[in-house]
């Protein structure tokens, strides 16, 4: 294993020895006039003493811009004022794809507040008079998005996109990096971490609900990145205001470095807010043209509206304008199923701002959605802002003459984040998320101080500096917690804490809730192409039925399409395997699935007309069975049989 607490610790005290010299004895303490720092008990703790003792490294320094810190979340705030100082747009980057599945390197602002909390611990702007301080006054504060944002696919960070913000934390030349997420990871992270010795990956060991378990007894193949062999990655749990382990915090003796406040954490926050959008009902409040191509029917709990039969073009508007005046990243999620067969038809979802034209928002269900109700995104940042935004679905039939499939919609609700310049919010929460920027703050401190270390020497001076506390030698590496003013060459002893007066007892306070941690989930593979040989038999609804199975592994789900296709050369049908000149792919049919991990089930893929054709005149034609996997399922569908129904 990596890590033997006893020979590394004293190598790391003697590396910091030899780094720090003969420290800075006696530097005054430096407190900040932000007016919530009394309440930042991880930074300055007078009462039980546990802290990192921050006004003491202050003192010394308070970190520069030209060290760079990248936190690889769910993006940040940039409206933010505590934040905003610090920000560095131009190396900001967003790895996530949209509900359209295309990837916007400028959306990393933040939609979760996840990433927004972590970032203000490290690196929140001091000394300012507003909020909060983080660790480092003033640094490089790059935002790399790579989780999603709670809605649709979740608060989920796929691994692939993990491995993008590592590999640009290290390209840009980041000194300190930080990874809030939980969950398992596979060996290319490691590789991407290990590609990049100059940078310091910081990561949180991960919240447990019922509590923390082991990380040194965790299996081989996929595992936590705190078991991740790699020189330049310092795996942080969380400590409470007593000086204990938090209870939800994973520990380790040989996988956890250290400890850093994770209890009850006050920091920056973001403010979602509704937006009213109504019921989509015809002739109160929303208008069907042409009249007749949208009829109102029930849907459970609300009122919904379905799209029949195949117009060219057919479109449901909102009356009343909406208004996105001080508000951001604004999202539609709204209800959607399907009936019938889609043999073309597309829903769109547009946007209007003002007397300008209609643009066509990214949506999870453009070109078509899935063939069974479920709660659909679209993306209408594009409106950002504006006073008088209209909002319309628009519904192309492509002119075909069948009426038997349509869309219903129902439950749009638009959310928005909330301008923070005028009335900056700020939140408490728990976590080990909330406990690694702790650790990449006082790092980037050091980096200050020393802007030609190696994140070897930086690495030594931290761990070789901690504070021992009772009980956290047989759960970490080190047995400790930071100690910012000692890792930056203050040599005050320090002291131990004096029991306090007598005093009537406090009123009892709520604790902080445990931050909802993004999840890291497993990275997707290439489309597979499956043979499926035999003689095919489409049902009287015009439908073929393959079994297919979710081989993906909890909390990720198969979210992809299965498609049926066909070789030809001409009009003249090709086996599966044919290539050459001519010989071109023509697609029979397609179903969008969802499927838990470890299920499996039949899928139904509808047959165009032009497939129904071929079929009635070619009985046992070979066909192709095409499994996808989109990039945000992260499982492979594996066909297991063929039904051949008649």
């Amino acid at each position: 294993m990596r890590r033997r607490p006893t020979l590394r610790t004293a190598l790391a005290v003697l590396a910091a020895t030899l780094v720090a010299g003969p420290g800075t004895a006696g530097a005054a303490p430096l407190v900040p006039d932000d007016p919530l720092f009394p309440h930042l008990w991880g930074l300055d703790n007078p009462v039980e003493g546990i802290d990192l003792r921050a006004p003491l490294a202050w003192g010394i320094t308070t970190g520069s811009p030209d060290v760079l810190v990248a936190v690889l979340d769910t993006g940040i705030d940039p409206t933010h004022p505590d934040l905003a100082p610090n920000l560095r747009p131009d190396l900001s980057r967003n790895f996530v794809a949209g509900p359209d599945g295309s990837v916007d390197p400028l959306a990393w602002g933040d939609r979760n507040g996840h990433g927004t909390h972590v970032a203000a611990t490290l690196a929140a702007r001091g000394g300012d008079g507003l909020g909060v301080p983080g660790l480092a006054w003033r640094t490089g504060l790059v935002a790399l998005r790579v989780c999603g944002d709670g809605a649709g696919a979740g608060l989920a960070c796929q691994e692939d996109d993990l491995v993008a913000g590592i590999d640009a934390a290290g390209a840009m030349g980041a000194r300190v990096a930080n990874v809030s997420l939980a969950g398992d990871v596979g060996p290319s992270v490691r590789a991407a971490i290990e590609a990049h010795p100059g940078t310091l990956y910081v990561v949180a060991s991960g919240n447990r609900v019922g509590g923390g378990i082991d990380l040194d007894l965790s299996s081989s193949g996929r595992h936590a990145m705190c078991r991740i062999p790699a020189a330049n990655l310092i795996c942080v749990g969380a400590l409470d205001r007593a000086g204990a382990p938090a209870d939800f915090g994973n520990l380790g003796r040989q996988s956890v470095d250290l400890l850093a406040p994770g209890v009850g954490i006050l920091s920056a926050g973001l403010v979602m807010a509704a937006v009213p959008v109504g019921d989509p009902v015809i002739g109160a409040g929303w208008t069907a043209t042409p009249a007749g191509a949208w009829s109102d029917v029930p849907s459970g709990p609300g009122p919904a509206v379905e799209a029949v039969g195949a117009p060219a073009e057919a479109t449901l508007s909102r009356d009343a304008p909406l208004s996105f005046a001080g508000l951001r990243a604004c999202r539609l999620q709204h209800r959607i199923a399907v009936t019938g067969v889609l043999d073309g038809r597309r829903l769109q979802v547009q946007t209007r701002v003002g007397d300008g034209a209609w643009v066509t928002a990214p949506s999870d269900v453009d070109p078509a959605p899935e063939s069974t109700p479920g709660t659909r995104v679209a993306d209408l940042s594009a409106a950002d802002g504006a006073a008088a935004v209209h909002l319309r679905y628009r519904f192309l039939g492509a002119g075909s003459s069948a009426t038997d499939a349509a869309f219903r919609i129902a439950e749009p609700v638009v959310t928005c984040a909330v301008d923070a310049r005028t009335d900056p919010p700020y939140r408490t929460l728990s976590g080990t998320s909330m406990a690694a920027p702790h650790v990449a703050g006082v790092l980037a401190l050091l980096a200050s101080q020393d802007p030609g270390a190696t994140p070897g020497a930086l690495r030594s001076r931290l761990l070789g500096t901690v504070r021992s506390l009772p009980g956290l030698s047989p759960v970490t590496a080190t047995g400790g917690i930071p100690d910012a003013a000692a890792a930056l060459g203050h040599v005050d002893p320090v002291p131990a804490p004096a029991p306090p007066p007598p005093a009537d007892p406090p009123s009892p306070v709520a604790p902080a809730p445990v931050a909802p941690q993004p999840v890291i989930v497993p990275p997707a593979p290439r489309p597979v192409p499956l043979v499926i040989p035999g003689r095919l038999r489409s049902d009287a609804r015009g439908r073929v039925a393959v079994r297919v199975r979710c081989r993906a592994e909890p909390p990720a789900r198969c979210r992809g399409a299965v498609r049926l296709e066909v070789r030809m050369r001409g009009l003249r049908m090709l086996r599966p395997a044919a290539r050459g000149a001519g010989v071109r792919t023509v697609p029979l049919g397609r179903a969008p699935l969802r499927m838990a991990a470890g299920r499996a089930g039949i899928v139904r893929v509808p047959l165009t007309a032009r497939a129904r054709t071929l079929l009635r005149s070619r009985a046992g034609v070979p066909m192709r069975v095409r499994a996808r996997s989109g990039q945000r399922s992260g499982a492979r569908l594996v066909p297991l049989l063929l039904s051949r129904l008649r």
